[in-house]
């Protein structure tokens, strides 16, 4: 009993997760003809991610046209077959985080046997929605050097985007400054997701909730203009990050990125005032593993179709901070304002240049004060 109510949870728990990521999925469609243009009906559409080797079965309708909805990111490999003709198939077709990719066939007459493989990658141009958008892909995500290693800060770098993040944004959540704005809209209308699911505290006003690791990350979309109508929520920046999965084959990695005062330069400012640097000490490490899932007499290492990916991080900040402010000159605080005085001999009077200092005293009787009063540059206990 106790095991059945274990393995019901845990599917209750992947159709859950199943649920949340379908936010996040793109789509491969296309147009399937013959030799002479005329759509092929029927026909099966074969999409694999070639990552974990995971495929799904599609049907052409009677126009010829297919839609392999529901996708997750991945690298596909996308083959068409129909008896009377030889098996088509295109390879790295890649889909980015909510794309949709068209990925077109023209059979040939022969055997289904007899394959004709494509390996050329066109450059697909979007005509499928009106949605403006970037996708920063893993490669982009892993070599941009982001001081802080906050992944807020890749979402700057599209078009569109003005920013007004500090240099040093450190990866906090919830303190980390998310000031983007895109296309000229407010920063506290954008919408940031983890795979599909918001990511963000509205009651803080424009916080970011949760900053997973960057090298948790598989990639990250940035929707400037025209979102799509399932986005919702906010009317200006949609940011969407896709984390990582397994695959089949084990990997693993460890990391350390720091920062130190010894290896930066003194502030100008602190440096004039003869002022050490301030104490920074910034260490973020952790590790990535990820692989495939072997149950028992269910599967075995070529079959399976379950994966994981599990990142620990860890940051550790320990920071100094300058103060900088404006002091009256030495001068001032002796009650001399003549360097206030444009032209030095001026008659002040004449200029109507008249400076009041207050004295308080008791009275006889301990009540009140009276007013002490003084014209001039320079103030003195006589009032003159």
């Amino acid at each position: 009993m106790v095991k059945n109510r274990l393995v019901f949870s845990i599917l209750i728990l992947l159709t859950s997760a199943m649920g949340i990521k379908a936010q996040n999925l793109g789509s491969i469609i296309g147009l399937v003809t013959d030799p002479s243009g005329a759509p092929v009906n029927g026909a099966q559409i074969t999409v694999t991610d070639q990552s974990t080797k995971f495929s799904r079965a599609f049907t052409t309708n009677q126009t010829g046209n297919y839609v392999a909805s529901a996708l997750p990111e991945a690298t596909y490999t996308v083959q068409v077959s129909n008896p009377g003709f030889k098996s088509w198939r295109q390879v790295n077709v890649v889909l980015n985080l909510r794309a949709t990719v068209r990925v077109d066939a023209q059979l040939q007459l022969g055997e289904t046997s007899e394959t004709v493989e494509v390996h050329d990658q066109p450059v697909h141009l979007q005509t499928d929605n009106a949605t403006v958008s970037q996708v920063v892909d893993s490669k982009q995500v892993q070599a941009l050097s982001v001081n802080g290693r906050n992944y807020l800060s890749l979402a700057q770098i599209v078009p569109g985007a003005s920013s007004s993040l500090p240099a040093f944004n450190t990866p906090v959540g919830v303190t980390a400054s998310a000031g983007i704005s895109f296309s000229g809209m407010r920063s506290s209308s954008n919408v940031w997701r983890i795979d599909g699911q918001e990511n963000y505290d509205r009651g803080c006003g424009g916080c970011v909730t949760v900053l997973p690791s960057i090298d948790a990350i598989a990639e990250m979309k940035v929707t400037s203009a025209n979102a799509e109508s399932d986005t919702g929520f906010g009317n200006a920046g949609q940011i969407n990050i896709s984390i990582k999965s397994g695959t089949k084959q084990f990997h693993g990695v460890l990391y350390e990125f720091l920062r130190n005062d010894a290896f930066d330069a003194n502030n100008y400012f602190a440096n004039l005032a003869g002022q050490p640097k301030p104490e920074l000490r910034y260490n973020n490490f952790g590790y990535n593993i990820g692989g495939p899932i072997y149950l028992p007499k269910v599967s075995t290492k070529s079959n399976t179709k379950l994966f994981f990916f599990f990142n620990q991080e860890w940051r550790k900040l320990r920071q100094g901070q300058q103060f900088y402010a404006q002091a009256p000159p030495a001068a001032w605080r002796t009650g001399d304002f003549s360097s206030l005085v444009s032209c030095p001999g001026d008659n002040i009077s004449a200029l109507s240049v008249s400076y009041r200092s207050e004295a308080t005293s008791a009275d006889d009787n301990g009540r009140g004060s009276k007013r002490v009063e003084w014209m001039g540059t320079i103030a003195n206990a006589s009032g003159g």
